[in-house]
């Protein structure tokens, strides 16, 4: 969900995030890298904690894996 203070604002563009996916495929250490204001960093981690992801594998073993990813905040004009 697009954020009401960063619509409101007209604030657009990609809010950076930091997450470890563990051997379960659950998101943990959950962070804000770099934020655009107007809520949208905190928007971008509750979108985040909501997903299960297919574990990395290392030698056919389930590992934790930590992944950097951009989450694009973009208005619909009209």
């Amino acid at each position: 969900k697009y954020p009401r203070e960063a619509a409101r604002s007209g604030i657009e563009g990609r809010v950076f995030i930091q997450f470890v996916v563990t051997k379960e495929g659950n998101v943990r250490d959950e962070k804000v890298l770099r934020d655009i204001g107007g809520g949208c960093g905190d928007a971008a981690l509750e979108a985040i904690k909501g997903v299960k992801f297919t574990p990395g594998k290392k030698d056919g073993v389930a590992v934790n894996v930590q992944y950097s990813m951009p989450v694009t905040f973009k208005l619909e004009n009209g």
